[in-house]
């Protein structure tokens, strides 16, 4: 099996977009989980406020995406307020973090100096006499056109008449895609899908399974896997129209709860298997496979490697159907590229914005892996408490150093989130915790 994307067979005739208009597309929606709340327009507003006439302490673990956009929004506060200061400091375990090595060049052929923002993780080829070569996106490097708190931070970053290219998945541009002996040709233009044969058996189980699991926006409804007796596709067209009525969206959040508790113990490969069962006898007979078990398995077995047409499926089969529904409702269909060389370079500019000219926002950069956050105090006293292992050119350092502050944000995946929290823990029973050489005493709030 393989899919070849032809990038230069043919241009593509779609209008280039600016981030402005893509953020209008998806500014409205809203996740099925919490289908009352538009993050994008949310985040219109300065995201709250500090009482004020006092300075404040602010701790933020880590400096990636959410790192970032914490900082940013820290910064709209201060700009804000009529007295006092927020002070952060932000830390940082990775040496090759954009804030550390900022505009910093490898003397090494694959430069990752400055790089990388959590996640987001870039690296440069080049030669040692000549000027960069090619950029490899190793982290994040597609950003879909619904997801519009994505696009409102990018119009901060670089401005909504800044212009942006489609992301060249399969189908996007001319694709072929090679399963045993079968060879398919395709296109996604304007709309509309164009393939070299009609007919083809990838073509008709894509269309079967995309049927089965999302419907159609026509009536009837269609799929095996509703969501309060409608196609989850109507739903995501709910969730994504801006004049769907606050009660309708509240009668959404509820059946997608109903929805979790009815499909959660089902994986993705179940579904599938569900649905080419109910319309093996619609599928187009493929020679030698003569048995119906064996020709459910072959139609399992292509749509796991075809998948929509951007790339199979087949390596998250194991995952929970709600999973692969909430992809559906999300909509991936069309992703972009930034317009950027290293899309590290949105949050560097993300972070210069915050930054600049802010009288009342300062920011320390701590280069230190965080071991343990709890809280320590009681009443008024309460305090948020940083351990961490300060990192001095690229080695840690032994002993364990405390910071205090007002407020800490844990800006950081949950397994890491887990292990930092983990050891002092959310107890409202008083009790004494050693970190290294230091005692505390902690609390809940």
């Amino acid at each position: 099996m393989s899919i070849t994307v032809i990038t230069r067979m043919s241009d593509s005739d779609e209008k280039p977009y600016t981030i402005g208009e893509i953020f209008s597309i998806g500014k409205n929606y809203r996740h099925p989980d919490s289908a009352l709340v538009s993050y994008p327009n949310a985040a219109k507003n300065t995201l709250g406020s500090f009482p004020k006439n006092k300075d404040y302490k602010i701790a933020i673990i880590g400096a990636g995406a959410s790192g970032i956009t914490s900082l940013y929004e820290l910064s709209r506060i201060a700009r804000n307020q009529n007295s006092g200061k927020i002070n952060v400091t932000l830390y940082e375990s990775d040496y090759n973090n954009f804030i550390k090595l900022k505009n910093s060049i490898s003397p090494f052929s694959l430069d990752v100096y400055g790089k990388r923002a959590g996640r987001v993780f870039a690296a440069r080829s080049r030669e040692r006499e000549e000027k960069d070569h090619s950029v490899y996106e190793i982290g994040a490097m597609r950003f879909p056109e619904i997801a519009g708190l994505t696009w409102h931070y990018a119009s901060i970053a670089f401005g909504d008449d800044k212009s942006v290219e489609i992301f060249p998945n399969p189908g996007k541009v001319p694709t072929e895609f090679v399963f045993g002996d079968r060879v398919d040709r395709y296109v996604y233009k304007n709309g509309t899908e164009y393939w070299l044969d009609s007919n083809s058996p990838t073509k008709v189980i894509k269309d079967i399974i995309k049927e089965g699991l999302a419907g159609t926006e026509k009536e009837p409804n269609i799929s095996l896997y509703p969501i309060g007796c409608k196609d989850p596709i109507k739903i995501s067209n709910e969730l994504k129209n801006k004049d769907t009525t606050k009660v309708r969206l509240k009668e959404i959040q509820q059946q997608w709860k109903n929805f979790v508790n009815a499909y959660d113990s089902i994986t993705l490969e179940s579904a599938v298997r569900r649905i080419v069962k109910e319309k093996v006898k619609c599928l187009p007979q493929i020679v030698g496979v003569e048995k119906e078990e064996d020709k459910i398995n072959y139609y399992i077995e292509l749509f796991g490697c075809f998948g929509f047409g951007t790339g199979g499926f087949k390596s998250i089969f194991n995952i929970s159907l709600i999973e692969m529904m909430r992809l559906i409702l999300w909509d991936y269909s069309n992703e972009y590229l930034l317009p950027v060389e290293e899309n590290v370079q949105f949050f560097s500019n993300l972070y210069d914005k915050a930054c600049k000219d802010n009288s009342k926002f300062v920011v320390n950069v701590e280069y230190a892996r965080v071991c343990d956050v709890c809280h320590s105090g009681s009443g008024d006293g309460v305090k948020a408490i940083v351990f961490d292992y300060k990192i001095k050119d690229g080695k840690e350092e032994n002993c364990i150093t405390r910071g205090e502050y007002d407020f800490a944000i844990l800006a950081i995946p949950p397994k890491q989130l887990s292990a930092v929290v983990s050891r002092a823990g959310f107890n409202n029973t008083e009790r004494n915790i050693k970190f290294g050489i230091m005692l505390v005493i902690t609390i809940k709030q």
